[in-house]
């Protein structure tokens, strides 16, 4: 390794659930589907796995952005406070 060479974080599932947003054990299979682009987890040891930071932080910042428009947003409000 070089002065000019990245250094890559290795970050573990809960860091990893955290910034992805996915659940469970939903890491672990999407990593391991060749066929999503969800990136795999590097083997640490015999049951230990980890993920680079930065290919987790990509992947979520290639997701699609939903966008609720505002007056939808107040149409499910009004609904819920008169439900209540």
């Amino acid at each position: 390794m070089t002065d000019t060479d990245p250094v890559r974080i290795v970050i573990r599932i809960k860091q990893v659930r955290i910034i992805s947003g996915l659940r469970g054990n939903e890491p672990y299979r999407k990593g391991g589907d060749p066929e999503d682009d969800f990136p795999a987890p590097l083997e640490l040891g015999p049951h230990s796995r980890g993920w680079y930071q930065d290919e987790i932080i990509t992947w979520r910042d290639s997701r699609p952005r939903t966008v609720q428009k505002i007056s939808e947003f107040q149409d499910t409000e009004q609904e819920t406070n008169h439900a209540a």
